[in-house]
């Protein structure tokens, strides 16, 4: 996960890999992920201390990327730009 400091907002953005190819997801805040984590159907991940703030992810970010890639490459890498888009988070097919 890269972290670059926009102002006062730490932004993390990362390439995932998905069924049939790479994206791109940027999440940049507690509100963002959250709805990452319904998304990709694991809300416990947003409740869990060691991700529940963007400091904790970022401390956590190997185990929590791993984990977000292993759901992500159940689906297509169009359908995840589909579904992201619909919650607002910043995504790009690669």
């Amino acid at each position: 996960m890269r972290e670059f400091v926009d102002g006062m907002k730490m932004v993390n953005l990362q390439v995932f890999n998905a069924s049939d190819g790479q994206l791109a997801i940027e999440v940049g805040d507690d509100e963002q992920f959250w709805k990452l984590a319904v998304l990709l159907d694991k809300k416990k991940l947003a409740q869990s201390e060691r991700f529940k703030t963007n400091s904790a992810r970022i401390q956590h970010r190997e185990q929590l990327a791993k984990i977000i890639e292993k759901q992500l490459k159940t689906k297509r890498k169009d359908t995840w730009k589909q579904l992201l888009d619909l919650e607002g988070i910043q995504n790009s097919v690669i």
